[in-house]
């Protein structure tokens, strides 16, 4: 099926940095065990909508994006946060 939604890179951050407070919601990490054993979700809690605008703000200051033309480096150099 054809999407116009595409992967084009990975958010990273210190699971340190996403454990944060934002209005009233709680933002934590959980991992999810895949291939990947890095890899874990960014998950809320009390979230509600009003919540929704300055949590995507805030990942968007806080995360750094690794597109895909570097992500192997990621399993290479684990230092690795931006392009």
């Amino acid at each position: 099926m054809p999407s116009k939604i595409r992967f084009i890179g990975v958010g990273t951050a210190e699971a340190t940095v996403l454990r944060t407070v934002i209005g009233q919601a709680k933002l934590d990490t959980a991992y999810t065990p895949t291939n990947d054993v890095a890899h874990s979700d960014i998950v809320t809690f009390g979230t509600t909508s009003e919540d929704l605008d300055p949590i995507r703000y805030w990942l968007l200051k806080n995360l750094s994006i690794i597109p895909t033309s570097n992500i192997a480096a990621l399993f290479t150099n684990p230092a690795v946060t931006t392009a």
